[in-house]
């Protein structure tokens, strides 16, 4: 079978890019039939090898659609797979024209889904929400989401639910070794307990709130360490750039300079391991109700730790595997309480452990690549 992803792809830093590497290593790794070819913005670095090839041939921002059409004719692939984000494609009439004028199977993953709740998100219009989504569904032969919520919306916009299926996002194995190896490695002791933020620098992600919080937990816990790790992303608003600088002036102000550690660039995958390993708990924090999941959570759901996030849609599978750890946006007492809980009470810790590895085992990129696998069969063969 001949799949052609259409996507942002390596060497860029971004999810959708990491998102759409996982997917196809791992549907090499299970399949034997399968060969990809993945249309990608020009950043990416082209490839080819016996099975898969990157052609760069499109550029963000600018009319996209001939040069990928381009591609797509030339290797005349048995299904088409779009790894959605409005930022790349918007979903304007360039982008529905581009899939009317696909005479392939396709598929259209939603990274996200747009909402009324964010409207300034929503470049084409509210008043076109319910039927732009419609008309991407009657256009395409079946939309992927990765949760319910983002399910429902979709629904609500009038899309037949037979066109939706939920896959997912997958979850890489994370090889965690000696924890106090990883520790000293990164210039931590080894008896030191690690609080990790991991991810693009977003305004929205409440790293200051983490660091008041953390100036709290430090007044019981002598021995606890803050690491922040991710710089802004390739395409960062200039809000984001000032909350980096704004992170730098607040721990400092609040003395806390030998507690924090600011990582403020991209963390390449081979540094994961070390980074996570040496982490005692996750903190996700976002405050928008962004209808999403997220990425670095299941790379920390990928470590089987402890993971403290906030009750909006893009941590709701914290809510269902660990609902104790999940927080109100804003809470710094209650973030305070349940990161000194996990840090002080093994059996709590532990608890979290096992769920987090049980859930990781269910969403692991071999299983979502199957279920991607199993779709196109269906799709070919129909």
């Amino acid at each position: 079978m001949k799949i052609c992803y259409v996507s942002t792809y390596q060497p860029q830093h971004c999810g959708i890019a990491d998102y759409t590497d996982n997917l196809c290593q791992a549907l090499l790794e299970g399949t034997k039939d399968t060969s990809i070819t993945v249309a990608a913005e020009y950043d990416s670095s082209p490839l080819e090898t016996e099975r898969l090839t990157c052609i760069p041939c499109f550029r963000r921002g600018e009319g996209y659609a001939e040069n990928i059409l381009r591609v797509i004719y030339k290797i005349k692939p048995d299904i088409v797979h779009i790894q959605h984000d409005y930022s790349v494609y918007g979903l304007s009439e360039e982008f529905l024209n581009f899939l009317g004028r696909l005479k392939v199977r396709k598929v259209v993953t939603m990274h996200e889904v747009h909402t009324p709740e964010t409207p300034e998100k929503v470049s084409y219009g509210l008043e076109n929400l319910p039927v732009n989504h419609k008309r991407l569904a009657d256009l395409s032969d079946m939309l992927i989401v990765h949760s319910r919520g983002m399910s429902l919306w979709l629904r609500n916009y009038g899309v037949d639910g037979k066109k939706i299926t939920i896959i997912p996002h997958g979850t890489p194995n994370i090889p965690v070794g000696e924890p106090s190896i990883a520790k000293r490695s990164l210039g931590f002791s080894e008896l030191d307990k690690i609080i990790l933020s991991f991810g693009f620098i977003r305004h929205f992600k409440n790293d200051q709130l983490l660091i008041r919080a953390f100036k709290d937990v430090a007044a019981h816990i002598s021995n606890v360490k803050l690491v922040l790790a991710g710089g802004l992303h390739p395409y960062s608003s200039k809000i984001d750039m000032e909350e980096a600088s704004r992170r730098r002036i607040l721990v400092e102000s609040l003395g806390l300079n030998e507690h924090v550690k600011l990582i403020e660039k991209y963390v390449p995958s081979e540094d994961i391991p070390i980074l996570f390993t040496s982490a005692d708990v996750f903190v996700f924090l976002h405050d928008q109700p962004f209808m999403e999941v997220s990425g670095a959570l299941h790379s920390a759901f990928g470590a089987c730790k402890p993971i403290v996030a906030t009750s909006v849609p893009r941590f709701g599978e914290v809510g269902e595997v660990s609902p104790q750890t999940l927080i109100k946006p804003g809470d710094r007492e209650g973030l305070v309480k349940v990161l000194i809980k996990i840090l002080t009470d093994e059996g709590f810790a532990d608890d979290c452990r096992r769920r987090v590895a049980e859930y990781a085992a269910l969403t692991s990129w071999s299983r979502v690549a199957m279920q991607h696998y199993n779709l196109y069969k269906q799709l070919y063969k129909s």
